[in-house]
């Protein structure tokens, strides 16, 4: 999975937008965006990771003997989430580069 938060500047509404990725039978790289919604929680680790929870329960993601992983941009909150929900963490090439720029 992936996630992000953004803010739309116009109405200063917070969203979360989730991502599942995987490998398909023929070997193909598939995304699907599983939502985008609201987010008016406080941006810590618990709410980021409840969210990513309900998603995955919402979406009957089933789960697998292997380590889930999330792919983000090293947000102190977003690596928190993940860290407590024991899935391995990959940086966002694009968001890197970014910062880099």
């Amino acid at each position: 999975m992936s996630t992000d938060l953004w803010t739309y500047n116009v109405s200063k509404i917070t969203y979360i937008t989730i991502v599942a990725h995987f490998i398909s039978s023929e070997w193909k790289c598939e995304r699907f965006a599983l939502l985008t919604r609201a987010f008016s929680n406080e941006h810590t680790g618990e709410n980021i990771k409840r969210d990513l929870q309900s998603a995955g329960e919402e979406f009957n993601i089933a789960k697998t003997d292997e380590t889930p992983t999330i792919v983000c941009d090293r947000g102190s909150n977003v690596l928190l989430a993940a860290k407590l929900m024991r899935w391995y963490q990959i940086n966002c090439a694009a968001h890197v580069f970014n910062l880099s720029a």
